[in-house]
């Protein structure tokens, strides 16, 4: 049985202006107040500006030191960590392509991100030696922060957004009013959605087995923007690993706001979740990776005190968030207000709801509920679903494979001589199908799904399957290159990619466990082998 992981976290981090070198350190002691205070997870923050100095610099030659610094600290703490990737350099806010207003104001440049992203990716996966440390893992990524809903656009200075939103929040094109009276361009989903697609596929190839990629976090306190900011991410949402939110509702109560338009904790968190399960993602869990009130700014302490239960409560029972992150510990001789710890003098003096948090974490380490109830074997969904995206790339059902209809052995165009190149590109140009099986007859080269298993991996409350699939590549060629070529894109479609199309089950990750080659009896026919595992997990 797995264990199970603890939902708390703090969220900290460094913000050192335009100093560089950067030579402030995540402090020591907010790491050792977090895990006094029973916290297991810490997300930490430090903008991509302060690491990537030079764009013409591999991501070798960053200056990576307080980020190595950083998770030195935590790995040795034993926290899980998250990092965000936000705080672009100049050079990722120019591309014309994402200019959202005409001040200008520019949304970041996806191949700047996943630039950055496969950096961070690279150095922190768990086996690259780090100079001076060693191996070091970063568990989750986010893929953007609060830029994403953020930034108004002054209308009374004569600026307008540049596209035209379906969702009517975000409007702000010249002569168009958004629902609230304010233009919203720079908040539309639109440019989250266009980083996700072009970050995550490749950023999925490159993590650490395991390692996490979320969603930037919604941030804007709009009722309306919990749900539409979601639902309008398509299918990019199918790319995550999470959905991601911050809670600050200021000076209002996160229970009852009793301000128009700004939500309770528990609307947001439905809101999200209704805009998820409406696109087909309903395994899709919530994190709130940062909420929090400033004394006296929002509230007294007792008041502090007494959101914090409200907000923790609130995601423990709402049976969608899996994690949640506090802001924060400020460990410094000026604590920021939001700091659940002050300084004294000599030392760090705890807020009330620091002694709410640590009961609260001692009446409830975990948040567990039961599995639900088991349903039929994964097995059958887990082969169609790869048997559909084989089948789609670069064809679909109604197109031809090779020059003739998948299956189809009667008037198929020429097969190609045993001598020729092997062809390359899709699975309709390297091969004329992918089956169950096949009739005496079928033209060469093709896949068939061959002996698979599957293997129960639940834990107290999910419901896991590990399906071990077989892929067999039968192949004429004159030696094995057509069989590898055919391979090599079955691998690239399928390892650490997200796999879609079924439905009792979701998909959690998928990785290349072996393959073979062998010669047939026949002396002709070449015979490719390759197994994945697939862990899927019942909806």
């Amino acid at each position: 049985m797995a264990q199970a992981q603890s939902p708390y976290g703090l969220t900290s981090g460094l913000n050192p202006g335009k100093q560089y070198p950067v030579t402030s350190r995540l402090n020591q002691t907010a790491v050792n107040l977090a895990v006094a205070d029973g916290l297991a997870n810490y997300r930490f923050q430090l903008d991509a500006k302060y690491i990537w100095r030079n764009q013409s610099d591999d991501w070798t030659l960053w200056d990576w030191a307080p980020l190595d610094d950083a998770v030195s600290k935590l790995t040795q703490a034993g926290m899980n960590i998250s990092y965000p990737l936000r705080g672009w350099p100049d050079w990722g806010l120019q591309n014309p392509l994402f200019q959202a207003t005409t001040e200008p104001h520019f949304m970041p440049d996806p191949a700047v991100v996943l630039v950055f992203a496969l950096g961070v990716a690279q150095r922190y996966n768990g086996v690259y030696a780090i100079p001076g440390y060693g191996p070091m893992l970063i568990h989750n990524i986010e893929i953007g922060n609060e830029e994403y809903n953020l930034y108004f656009t002054p209308v009374d200075k004569g600026f307008y957004g540049l596209r035209n939103s379906p969702y009517a929040i975000y409007n702000g094109v010249k002569g168009i009013t958004t629902a609230n009276g304010k233009p919203q361009p720079a908040r539309d989903p639109y440019w989250m959605q266009q980083v996700l697609l072009g970050v995550v596929p490749t950023l999925r190839q490159t993590v650490a087995p395991g390692v996490k990629i979320g969603m930037g976090a919604v941030w804007w306190m709009n009722d309306a923007n919990f749900y539409d900011f979601i639902f309008g991410l398509s299918t990019a949402l199918g790319l995550v690993d999470y959905l991601n939110f911050h809670y600050y509702t200021n000076k209002s109560d996160p229970i009852n706001p009793a301000v128009a338009h700004l939500p309770s904790i528990t609307t947001a968190i439905q809101n999200m979740a209704n805009a998820a399960n409406d696109l087909g993602y309903s395994g899709l869990n919530i994190w709130c990776t940062e909420f929090g009130w400033q004394v006296t700014e929002d509230c007294n302490e007792p008041t502090q005190a007494v959101r914090y239960q409200a907000v923790l409560d609130a995601c423990r029972t709402s049976g969608r968030v899996e994690r949640v992150y506090l802001f924060t510990y400020d460990a410094s001789t000026h604590p920021v207000h939001s700091s659940l710890y002050t300084w004294n003098g000599t030392g760090y003096t705890p807020r009330q709801a620091v002694s709410t948090l640590k009961t609260f974490i001692q009446q409830y380490p975990f948040w567990t509920a039961a599995a639900p109830p088991p349903v039929g074997l994964a097995l059958p969904e887990v082969e169609q679903a790869v048997i559909q995206l084989l089948t789609n790339d670069g064809a679909g059902t109604t197109q031809d494979f090779m020059g003739g209809a998948a299956g189809d052995t009667v008037n198929p165009s020429p097969a190609p001589a045993l001598t020729d190149p092997p062809a390359t590109g899709t699975m309709a140009a390297l091969c004329r199908g992918v089956f169950e099986a096949v009739d005496t007859g079928q033209l060469f080269p093709y896949v068939t799904v061959g002996d698979s298993s599957e293997l129960m991996a639940d834990t107290f409350d999910r419901r896991l399957r590990e399906v071990t699939l077989t892929l067999h590549i039968w192949s004429q060629y004159k030696g094995f290159a057509e069989a590898i070529a055919i391979q090599d894109r079955i691998d690239a479609l399928l390892n650490r990619q997200r796999l879609s199309g079924m439905h009792t089950f979701h998909h959690v990750s998928t990785l290349y466990d072996s393959g073979q080659l062998l010669r047939d009896p026949d002396g002709i026919t070449r015979h490719g082998i390759s197994r994945y595992k697939i862990l899927v997990e019942q909806n």
